[in-house]
């Protein structure tokens, strides 16, 4: 059996000063944070063993930056927007059974631009284009989990920042019975932080030297008759290692769901929701595939006012068909665990 025990403290500040400056608007700011992690593990063996450990080493996580970020609406519904970031990063860590005692500062940065025209007819179009640093987190650099069957997984303290080049675009057109959205993105990355199998029982954090995520998304809602919308979404996501060719893990396959709600802003209304998976075959190496699945959520409720308030009551039940699936991102580390099974909740809500 196992007891962990950890205090996870965050402590933050923030300043934001926002101007308006001959049509532009401007905002300038400070941000500071620390996390101090402070934790333990008990592991009590079948066979009277108990061993103390710790899945992290007491750590602190200091970050304060600078950031500012300018907007300006031009003639013709034309948007632009532009800011930027940098922060200096300190991270320090006591000395454990598997770590040594550390220090490490670095420097992590980010920018980006953007814009958004709006076209009439209902119709607009967006795109924005980011670059950026992410330094490794505690958890990246310092885990230690036993999986419980003989495989762990660890972290890796010399693991180097990732770098990271972003672009998006994408039209929504927004109508009186309906809205519509689809956006593609791409994103490229140097030394991107994944697990990586280093034998058949460690997998251990480490950089890939390139790598590139694109996809698309789309959502949509119709409105046939005043009382009812149908609705649905779909994401789609590629992952690869570009000098490998091999595909990235925790990469969700097609994903989505596809409904319809009944009821309008008050008083009763019950909703259908079908939500799905697609397979996942893009796997890394010596990672089993997932197949698909898709399961039927229902809803209902009533909401009413209440003097100055608002009540809303809803009664869900996720899983309707007591369907028993797995999900790819869950069990992606080798564990198989089934997603919950048919499930009801009862809630009510109230606004002052």
């Amino acid at each position: 059996r196992v007891t962990p025990r950890a205090d996870h403290d965050t402590y933050g500040v923030k300043w934001i000063n926002r101007l308006a400056l001959g049509g532009q608007d401007l905002a300038l700011g400070l941000d500071a944070w620390r996390r101090i992690y402070d934790g333990a593990r008990t592991r009590r063996f079948k066979d009277g063993r108990v061993v103390q450990d710790e899945p992290l080493p007491d750590a602190t996580y200091d970050s304060a930056g600078v950031f500012a970020e300018a907007e300006r609406v031009l003639a013709g519904g034309l948007r632009l927007q532009a800011g930027g970031r940098l922060d200096g990063i300190r991270v320090e860590n006591d000395a454990s059974e598997r770590w040594a005692a550390d220090e490490e500062d670095e420097t992590s940065w980010n920018a980006h631009a953007g814009a958004a025209w709006i076209l009439g007819g209902g119709w607009s179009v967006k795109a924005v284009g980011a670059a950026g640093y992410r330094a490794a987190s505690l958890e990246e650099r310092f885990q230690y989990l036993d999986l419980g069957d003989g495989r762990i997984r660890l972290g890796n303290p010399e693991l180097d920042p990732e770098r990271s080049w972003f672009g998006e675009c994408g039209a929504t057109w927004t109508g009186e019975r309906g809205a519509l959205a689809v956006s593609a993105f791409r994103h490229e990355l140097r030394d991107l932080i994944a697990e990586t199998a280093v034998d058949a029982v460690t997998l251990v954090n480490e950089n890939i030297a390139k790598a590139r995520l694109y996809g698309m998304e789309a959502e949509g809602r119709w409105r046939p008759a005043p009382a009812w919308e149908w609705h649905g979404n779909v994401a789609w996501t590629v992952g690869r290692d570009r000098e490998t060719g091999a595909y990235l893990g925790e990469v969700p396959p097609v994903n989505g769901l596809a409904g319809c709600r009944w009821g309008g802003a008050r008083g009763p209304w019950a909703g259908l929701d079908v939500v799905f998976a697609a397979r996942q075959d893009h796997v890394p190496p010596d990672v089993p595939e997932a197949p698909g699945w898709a399961r039927v959520d229902l809803g209902a409720g009533w909401r009413f006012g209440r003097g100055d308030g608002d009540g809303r009551l809803t009664v869900r039940c996720a899983n309707v068909f007591d369907k028993t699936y797995r999900d790819y991102l869950t069990t992606y580390r080798g564990n198989v665990y089934n997603e919950p099974g048919r499930a009801v909740t009862v809630g009510y809500e109230a606004a002052f």
